[in-house]
C-alpha cells in the first residue's frame, strides 16, 4: 500500500485540507458527544470520580492515598491540588472540562510533535490521518475519564520542545507528566542522556519547584504525609499479582500469565532494567555517531512509549494510548516514505492489534480470555520490532543525508 501523493490522486485525497477536515469533523464530534452525554446524565460514574474524592480530601485534610491494590487516589499531591479547581463547579461541568482540557492537551502533543518535532518532515498531507488513528483509542480514555491523554500529550509536547532547543519547555512538560505518573520521567531521563548539559539541570529544579507547589496549599505536616504515603503505596502496589481481571498487560502477562514461563518477579524486574538500559545505550551510541536529530530524538520517543507500556509498571487496557500516537505516525510514515515491507508490516500489524484490543473492548467486554487480552502487548512488541528496524538500520538515514549525485551535463558541440 503507497499513501504517497501520485498514489492518493485518483482518489481525491492528494489535498492536504481532505484529512485535516475528517479529522476535524471526527474528533468535533466525539467531543460534542461527550460534552452532551454529560449533561443529560451528570451522575454518570467514570474514572474521573476518584480524581474528585482526592480533591475533597486534600480540602479537608484527610488521606489522599489507600494502601489497598488499585484503590484510591494514586496521582501526586501536586495533581490532588489541581482538581481542586473542579469542585468550585458542578459535577457536569468538571466532567466536562476534564475533557475538553485531556483532549487539548493531547491534541495540542499530536499537532506538536508533527509540526515541530522529530516526525515533522513526515507527509505534511497525512497529518490528519494520524489524529483519525488515535482517535479510537483516545475516546475510550476520555469517556472514562482516564488521565493517558495529558500525560502521553505532554511528553510529546516535551519531545517536540527539545527537538527545537526550547529545553525550559520541556523539562516543564516532561516534569509535569512525573507528577501524575511517575514512569513517564524515564523519557526524560533518556532526554538527559542526549542533552545533559542543557536539559539535565532544567529537569531537576522543574521537578523540584513543582514539588514544592502543594506546600502552598496545605500546612506542611499534611502535604509531607501524603507525599510520603504516595511513594509507599506506589512502591507496595505490586501489579504482577494482580488477577487476570485487573491485571497489567505488559510483557510479564506474555511471558508468565500466558507463556507460563517459570521467570521469578526479580528477574522480571531485571528485565524491566536491561530494557531501558539498552534504549539509554542507544542514545548515547546515536549522540556519538551525530545521527539526525528525526532519528535520534524519533527513536528516543518510540522505544520510550513502547518501554512504558511493555515494561513498564502499570499497563492497563487504556494506558496503550501511551504507545498510540507512535504507532500511529509510525504506519502513516511506513505507508508513505516508501520504507521496506518488513518495516511497514510491523507498522501496520502493530497498530491494527491495538485497534483490535479497543474494539473487542468496545463491542464484547465480556469476552476476557488471556490471549485476547493479549491483543495489545502483542501490538507493542510489533511496534518494538518497527523501531529497531527503523531506527537501526543505517541505509534511510544515510540517503536523507547525502544529496542525490549531481548528473553530468555533456559538454555543448563545438560550432
Amino acid at each position: 500500500m503507497n499513501l504517497s501523493d501520485d498514489a492518493l490522486k485518483p482518489y481525491g485525497l492528494d489535498r492536504f485540507s481532505r484529512w485535516n477536515t475528517l479529522a476535524l469533523l471526527a474528533w468535533g464530534i466525539t467531543l460534542l458527544v461527550f460534552i452532551i452525554m454529560f449533561f443529560v446524565k451528570p451522575e454518570r460514574v467514570t474514572g474521573f470520580a476518584p480524581y474528585l474524592r482526592g480533591a475533597h480530601n486534600w480540602l479537608e485534610g484527610d488521606a489522599l492515598y489507600s494502601f489497598k491494590p488499585n484503590k484510591g487516589f494514586v496521582y501526586s499531591p501536586l495533581i490532588a491540588v489541581f482538581f481542586t479547581s473542579l469542585t468550585f463547579v458542578s459535577v457536569a461541568v468538571a466532567n466536562i472540562l476534564w475533557r475538553l482540557l485531556s483532549a487539548g492537551i493531547l491534541l495540542g502533543g499530536i499537532w506538536s510533535i508533527l509540526k515541530f518535532g522529530p516526525f515533522r518532515d513526515g507527509p505534511k498531507h497525512l497529518r490528519g490521518l494520524v489524529f483519525l488513528l488515535i482517535l479510537p483509542v483516545a475516546a475510550g480514555n476520555l469517556d472514562s475519564g482516564q488521565a493517558n491523554p495529558i500525560v502521553i500529550g505532554l511528553l510529546m509536547i516535551g519531545v517536540a520542545a527539545a527537538f527545537t532547543g526550547r529545553w525550559t519547555v520541556a523539562a516543564v512538560a516532561v516534569a509535569g507528566a512525573f507528577y501524575w505518573k511517575i514512569y513517564p520521567l524515564a523519557l526524560g531521563m533518556l532526554l538527559v542522556l542526549v542533552a545533559p548539559g542543557k536539559f539535565g539541570w532544567r529537569l531537576a529544579l522543574a521537578l523540584v519547584v513543582m514539588a514544592l507547589l502543594p506546600f502552598l496549599f496545605q500546612n506542611p505536616d499534611y502535604v509531607t504525609r501524603q507525599y510520603q504515603q504516595w511513594f509507599e503505596t506506589r512502591l507496595v502496589d505490586n501489579r504482577l499479582a494482580y488477577p487476570i481481571p485487573i491485571a497489567p498487560l505488559d510483557l510479564w502477562f506474555l511471558l508468565v500469565r500466558i507463556g507460563h514461563l517459570p521467570l521469578a518477579e526479580t528477574g522480571y524486574q531485571i528485565l524491566r532494567l536491561a530494557g531501558g538500559a539498552a534504549i539509554a545505550v542507544f542514545c548515547l551510541y546515536g549522540r556519538w555517531k551525530s545521527w539526525p536529530k528525526e532519528r535520534l530524538l524519533g527513536g528516543l520517543f518510540s522505544l520510550a512509549c513502547v518501554w512504558m507500556v511493555l515494561l513498564g509498571p502499570a499497563s492497563e487496557s487504556l494506558t496503550y494510548l501511551i504507545l498510540v500516537p507512535a504507532a500511529a505516525i509510525a504506519v502513516v510514515e511506513s505507508l508513505s516514505l516508501g520504507l521496506r515491507p518488513a518495516v511497514r508490516g510491523a507498522a501496520v500489524i502493530g497498530y491494527g492489534f491495538l485497534l483490535l484490543a479497543i474494539l473487542r473492548v468496545g463491542f464484547f467486554p465480556k469476552w476476557q480470555d488471556a490471549w485476547l487480552l493479549a491483543f495489545q502487548p502483542v501490538g507493542a512488541l510489533f511496534m518494538l520490532a518497527y523501531c529497531l528496524m527503523r531506527y537501526l538500520d543505517d541505509t534511510p538515514w544515510d540517503s536523507r543525508r547525502k544529496p542525490p549525485l549531481a548528473v553530468p551535463v555533456p559538454p555543448a558541440e563545438a560550432g
